[in-house]
C-alpha cells in the first residue's frame, strides 16, 4: 500500500470523530478542548492556538520544561527523556482527561522525527567527546524510534497497541488509516499524537537546505468512530504524490514535523468552522508537505 501510494495518487475517505484535542506549547503548558461540535468550544480552540500552540524554535533556543511538570507527564526518568516525549505525554493525558469513559480500550499512534533523534545524537556525541563511561545509560532506550509511543501508552494506561511512525510525508494520513483499522476491532479510542522538539544539529542542516526551524510542542487527537449526529468532527483524507520531488531546482519539501504542521492545520480549520458547515461549503486545506489534503466539518 505504501509503495503504491508513492507512485500514484491515493484518495480515501475516512470518517473519524475527534473527541478531544490536546495542545502543548514549548515549555510544557498543556490545554485541551472537547465537544468540538459546540461553537463556543471551537472559539476556545482558536484562543488556545494563539497562546498555547507549538511554534518554530531557532537553534539558539532550548526551552526548558519545569521539573515538576515533566514528572507529572508520566514519563519514566523524565530528566533523561527527550522533550518531545514529555510533550507527547502531556498532550495525550490532557486530551483524555477532559472526556468521559476514560477506562475504554485505547490505542496509541505517535508521530515524531526528533524524539528518538535527539536522544540518539546526545548519546553518540557525548560518548565520542567525553567517553562512554560518562554517558547517561538511560538515554539509549529513548533512542529507539518506538520509545515515544511506549511512553505515551504507559502514561495514559493504554494497552491496546502502541505504534510510532517516524514523521514524514505520509505519517499523518497513515495514522488516520491505522486509526480506522484499530477502531474496527475492539479498540474504542485511538490517541494520535505528534510531538517534536528543536535539535540544533538538525536545525542547522535544515537551514542549509532552505527549510524552516523545527517546530516544538505537541498536538494530540482522541479519535473514535462516529456514533451519532451529535459527534464532533469528521476527517477525510486525500493523499497525493508530492510534486517536484527529484526535479532539478525544485524547492525542498520539508519532511520533519510535517504531521505536527498538518494537525495544527486541522485545528485551525476546526476553530474557523461556522455553526453549520457541510463538505460543500467547507474548503479543503493542503498539508505543509503537499502530500495530503484534509477536510474537517461538524458531523451530521
Amino acid at each position: 500500500m505504501l509503495a503504491q501510494s508513492l507512485e500514484a495518487p491515493l484518495a480515501c475517505d475516512l470518517k473519524l470523530d475527534i473527541e478531544a484535542v490536546g495542545i502543548v506549547a514549548p515549555g510544557g503548558q498543556a490545554e485541551a478542548v472537547t465537544k468540538l461540535h459546540n461553537a463556543q468550544e471551537r472559539t476556545r480552540l482558536a484562543g488556545l492556538l494563539q497562546h498555547c500552540a507549538p511554534r518554530r524554535i531557532p537553534p539558539s533556543s532550548q526551552p526548558q520544561i519545569p521539573r515538576q511538570l515533566a514528572r507529572g507527564s508520566g514519563v519514566s526518568r523524565a530528566s533523561s527523556a527527550p522533550r518531545a516525549s514529555v510533550y507527547a505525554c502531556l498532550a495525550s493525558k490532557s486530551a483524555l482527561d477532559g472526556i468521559d469513559g476514560q477506562d475504554e480500550t485505547t490505542a496509541i499512534i505517535a508521530l515524531s522525527t526528533t524524539a528518538a533523534l535527539d536522544a540518539a545524537l546526545r548519546y553518540e556525541l557525548s560518548g565520542l567527546e567525553y567517553g562512554w563511561e560518562t554517558v547517561d545509560p538511560f538515554l539509549l532506550p529513548y533512542a529507539i524510534p518506538s520509545a515515544m509511543a511506549t511512553q505515551v501508552a504507559m502514561a495514559c494506561g493504554a494497552n491496546e497497541g502502541a505504534i510510532c511512525l517516524f514523521d514524514g510525508f505520509y505519517s499523518f494520513p497513515h495514522a488516520l488509516t491505522l486509526s480506522a483499522i484499530y477502531l474496527r476491532s475492539a479498540v474504542r479510542r485511538v490517541v494520535i499524537v505528534a510531538a517534536e522538539q528543536a535539535v540544533p544539529a538538525l536545525t542547522q542542516a535544515m537551514g542549509c537546505q532552505g527549510m524552516d526551524d523545527l517546530m516544538e510542542g505537541a498536538v494530540a487527537f482522541v479519535v473514535r468512530q462516529p456514533v451519532d449526529h451529535a459527534a464532533a468532527v469528521w476527517l477525510r483524507v486525500r493523499q497525493h504524490h508530492p510534486r517536484g520531488l527529484g526535479d532539478h531546482g525544485a524547492t525542498p519539501v520539508p519532511t520533519v514535523g510535517t504531521s505536527l504542521d498538518d494537525m495544527l492545520s486541522v485545528c485551525s480549520l476546526i476553530a474557523s468552522l461556522p455553526e453549520v458547515a457541510t463538505s460543500i461549503d467547507t474548503p479543503w486545506i493542503r498539508s505543509r508537505s503537499g502530500a495530503v489534503e484534509l477536510l474537517a466539518a461538524p458531523h451530521g
